[in-house]
């Protein structure tokens, strides 16, 4: 069994613990982000000069090494073009993409960009100013409805045509008031992904049953109050999880 897993860090973090689950150097968090990836995985790859809206990662690569980045970025993408996976992790944390002016196209930008480029806005001038990469104008928010979400899922379905395992993001079962936006939004998006995954006949897994199991504390860092990053013991927990659901779809395949 080799799975490729596409997700957040939290999905990544499992799967570096894992035997049979490789992942992508790049983060996404929502159906356009997942499916811009798969474009670039298919060799579709974008003007180099918008390399840097695809990860946090990029970004960061781009700045330390602004020449060469879109070759390194191929590289990557060929690595994985090079190989076949039997099975996919596909993790799905967010309904809302953000999308960018460049000019006279919109382009999507990942949503940890969106603040990264903001945190390094002095070190990106030499970069526009050179013509390396192209300014990016404002930004609009998209929330895709619950017919947006299905007929997203199944493109990426078909377009795979194999065994996927949805994964939503972690909600929160006594949220406090301050949090109550979170989890409403995060259990909303986590019962369409179930609903629709098992209609394609596929697997899900909520990472809420690990909170439900060990508490916030044991699966949240900073003592519980970080929402967005799985402590070590949890990331083991998650990466079991879905070795089982993995194996469950082989067998039912």
């Amino acid at each position: 069994m080799r799975a490729l897993a596409l997700g957040t860090c939290r999905i990544n973090g499992a799967a570096d613990r894992s035997a049979v689950m490789r992942h992508v150097p790049h983060r996404v968090h929502c159906l356009p982000e997942i499916e811009r990836l798969l474009d670039v995985i298919d060799g579709r790859l974008p003007p180099a000069d918008l390399l840097h809206t695809l990860s946090q990662n990029a970004l960061a690569d781009i700045l330390a090494r602004p020449e060469g980045h879109a070759d390194r970025i191929a590289a990557t993408t060929s690595w994985l073009r090079d190989r076949r996976f039997d099975a996919y992790v596909i993790e799905l944390s967010s309904a809302r993409s953000r999308w960018a002016r460049v000019g006279d196209d919109e382009v999507l930008l990942d949503s940890v960009v969106a603040n990264s480029l903001a945190e390094h806005a002095a070190a990106m001038e030499p970069l526009y100013a050179a013509g390396v990469l192209r300014r990016l104008g404002p930004a609009r928010h998209q929330l895709d409805d619950t017919a947006a979400v299905k007929a997203a899922m199944r493109r990426i379905k078909n377009r795979l045509a194999a065994p996927i395992v949805w994964v939503s993001h972690c909600s929160l079962p006594d949220p406090a008031p301050s949090e109550a936006h979170a989890a409403r939004t995060r259990a909303d998006l986590a019962e369409k992904t179930a609903r629709f995954a098992a209609q394609m006949g596929d697997a899900f897994f909520d990472p809420t049953t690990l909170i439900q199991r060990f508490g916030r504390r044991a699966v949240f860092t900073r003592n519980g109050t970080d929402l967005f990053h799985y402590t070590d013991a949890a990331l083991d927990h998650l990466a079991h999880a879905l070795e089982a659901r993995l194996t469950d779809q082989a067998i039912a395949a």
